[in-house]
């Protein structure tokens, strides 16, 4: 006999953590999506559970997996039928659709990441990216994905600490990650795509929109609208222009103000931080020593002793 599950409540954050009967975990959600949200919780526990999943909603959305190791045994129930039994490898994908009223018995450890993806967010990058229209994802078969693999381990550190990663750094990966999925894991061949890069207007024009005010954490789709393109499209416009993603080109860019602010004045460093983006001094000293490979109380001694000397000998000039 099957069972009707329908809740307003997406399998998301603080509910999938719930429904699942653990108690830590770590969520993103991006932002930059016109017609819904797609969200990646991190979910983690030692003893595993003795009873079977919650009930999850039935909704028009894909949960995806990524065991960052090994999960040694775990039962997948769909319409209360026993779908798979068995172990998952680490960096192994796989994916439910809600509608398929799946239900998981995970009697051991494990660890992973699971990605909440509404039809609707496949189906407008669909028709961003000119694809024929979405049916559904295909990847009913479980498998060690590298490239996936990749993409979901670059947000662990986001996971961590999203106030210091920002909201655009999601917003990139995981619309990659779901045009990724969408590439292979689903039927029918990708048309190819003329690349393109953004011109020099379009790229004058985000500058003066990011550089403005460094403390704005803008999103994905409030600077694509700059050149007016779809988020997807302007990712990759920015990426074949610059040769970096947008968080990547953003945070460079405030690590160089920085620099310079700490070259030309006597600011105080944590206000320097706030001042260029950054979410406290011990954010910007990451970055900046990232970037310059030498802390921002380094930077500014060489410099100041380099201005100095540099004072010293124009001096000497004038004199002479």
């Amino acid at each position: 006999m099957n069972r009707e599950r329908h809740s307003p409540r997406s399998a998301t954050g603080a509910q999938i953590a719930h429904l699942f009967g653990v108690s830590d975990y770590q969520t993103l959600k991006t932002s930059s999506l016109r017609s819904s949200q797609m969200t990646v919780t991190r979910l983690w526990t030692d003893e595993g559970s003795k009873e079977m999943t919650a009930d999850i909603p039935v909704e028009k959305a894909s949960v995806v997996s990524f065991q960052l190791k090994t999960l040694r045994h775990h039962e997948l129930w769909k319409f209360d039928r026993l779908f798979y039994s068995g172990g998952f490898a680490k960096d192994t994908i796989s994916m439910v659709h809600l509608e398929e009223q799946p239900r998981a018995h995970l009697p051991t450890d494990y660890d992973c990441l699971m990605f909440h993806i509404p039809d609707l967010v496949l189906r407008e990058l669909c028709a961003q990216e000119d694809m024929p229209a979405f049916h559904g994802l295909e990847g009913h078969k479980a498998r060690v994905d590298p490239v996936a693999a990749h993409l979901c381990r670059s947000l662990l550190p986001a996971l961590e600490n999203p106030a210091a990663a920002g909201r655009l750094f999601f917003d990139h990966v995981g619309i990659a990650f779901a045009a990724y999925l969408l590439d292979n894991y689903r039927g029918g061949a990708r048309p190819l795509v003329r690349s393109s890069s953004l011109t020099r207007l379009q790229m004058k024009k985000i500058e003066e929109y990011l550089l403005g005010d460094l403390t704005r954490d803008q999103s994905l789709e409030s600077i694509a609208a700059v050149c007016n393109m779809p988020v997807s499209t302007f990712s990759k416009a920015f990426k074949q222009t610059t040769g970096l993603a947008v968080h990547q080109w953003l945070r460079s860019k405030r690590a160089e103000r920085a620099a310079q602010l700490l070259s030309e004045t006597k600011e105080a460093i944590a206000s320097i931080a706030y001042e260029c983006g950054f979410t406290d001094q011990a954010h910007l000293t990451r970055i900046f020593t990232r970037v310059y490979g030498t802390t921002p109380g380094t930077y500014r001694s060489q410099m100041s002793r380099h201005n100095s000397a540099a004072q010293y000998q124009d001096v000497l000039t004038e004199r002479a």
